[in-house]
């Protein structure tokens, strides 16, 4: 069978599937918030934003609206 691209969603599937893709030339599109998922593999392309810009979103949101606990 031919594959010609591989889509995952979350950063453990993506982490585990991208090494692969990349060894066997597939592109691959990963919706995963961490970034090693495509770092250093040119065929793998990351379509989500970090945890760490998310993070820092949700706590500038929080501060704005005054909000004590989240």
């Amino acid at each position: 069978h031919q594959v010609d691209v591989i889509v995952t969603l979350g950063s453990s599937v993506s982490n585990a599937t991208a090494p692969i893709a990349q060894a066997h030339g597939i592109p691959f599109i990963s919706w995963a918030s961490d970034p090693k998922v495509s770092r250093g593999r040119p065929l793998v392309v990351r379509s989500c934003p970090s945890g760490q810009l998310d993070g820092r979103a949700a706590a500038h949101e929080a501060r704005v609206r005054g909000l004590k606990t989240v």
